[in-house]
């Protein structure tokens, strides 16, 4: 049951992400800047995990975990750097939901498929610019994985990181949106949807989905991790077509297939390696065990 834990945390994590993109289209469909629902997001995730920052860690003080340096803290700062870089990106290619080279003629048109009303650019420009973004962002993300995963080793307090994480996200990207958002009216938010979508984005599209994947990456590393990321993919396909009436092309059939073929060979090319991981454990210890004969042994290292 432990073994299937961050299998089960991360397809959360996936599912997290997939909601949080398209709770992103939907506000800035609704007139909000790129930069400043960064913002809110990483300022709202700081107060959902400001609880934890305070009653758990610094009010009984959790001896198990080491004290945080200057050393740490500058850490979680280029982190947060990557993810703010990170966060903006994604949030800019947040209605791209079906990543093909070939579309393909279409299978499923649905009926409330008029054609996309975020399309801004011409569509040969959108794919031009879609691309080089999420090529960045896959940097960005690549980057962040492993520098986590670091951080983790030398302070394993997952929900500390991610909290400082948030924090540093909110300062480092209100003075980019101080300086591209000058008008006053872009940050208001009122009583409607875009407030409950900005909330949920922040609370379960950031703190929880950031918790969930630091958390795996402390106990399986950033391969692990990182595979699930083409998953996110196929699940963002379906929830398009069935929710936002997007088109289903031939090229995302072709598309999820192999994503879902290779995500299945990784899976189980990992459980193949821990299985033989503790098959020769257990003959390691086996080889030493104070019980078998002295004289096997020895002709065994012979």
């Amino acid at each position: 049951m432990r073994s299937s834990m961050p299998f089960v945390a991360m397809v959360m994590a996936v599912l997290a992400q997939v909601t949080n993109m398209m709770a992103t289209k939907l506000v800035i469909s609704r007139g909000i800047s790129t930069f400043v629902l960064a913002v809110y997001s990483g300022a709202f995730s700081s107060l959902a995990l400001l609880p934890y920052a305070l009653f758990f860690h610094c009010t009984f003080g959790r001896s198990d975990h080491p004290p945080i340096t200057f050393s740490i803290l500058f850490r979680i700062f280029l982190i947060a750097l990557i993810g703010t870089l990170g966060l903006i990106t994604g949030y800019t290619v947040g209605g791209a939901f079906i990543v093909t080279f070939y579309k393909g003629p279409p299978i499923l048109l649905t009926s409330s498929h008029s054609g996309s009303p975020y399309q801004l650019l011409s569509p040969q420009l959108n794919w031009i610019l879609g691309g080089f973004l999420l090529a960045c962002e896959s940097l960005t993300i690549s980057l962040w994985l492993i520098l986590q995963t670091s951080t983790l080793k030398k302070y394993p307090a997952e929900l500390m990181i991610v909290f400082y994480n948030c924090c540093f996200v909110t300062v480092q990207s209100a003075v980019v949106a101080l300086i591209a958002e000058r008008d006053p009216r872009s940050w208001r938010l009122g009583l409607d949807t875009r407030l409950i979508a900005v909330l949920y984005i922040a609370v379960i599209g950031t703190a929880f989905r950031i918790s969930v994947t630091t958390w795996c990456l402390g106990r399986t590393g950033p391969l692990f991790v990182s595979m699930f990321k083409p998953l996110a993919i196929v699940v963002a396909i379906v929830l398009g077509v069935v929710f936002l009436g997007d088109v289903f092309y031939f090229g995302s059939l072709v598309g999820a297939l192999v994503i879902v073929t290779g995500f299945y060979t990784v899976v189980w090319g990992k459980a193949k390696e821990e299985k033989v991981s503790e098959d020769g454990g257990v003959q390691n210890f086996e080889s030493t065990s104070p019980n078998a004969p002295l004289l096997k042994n020895r002709r065994e290292e012979i």
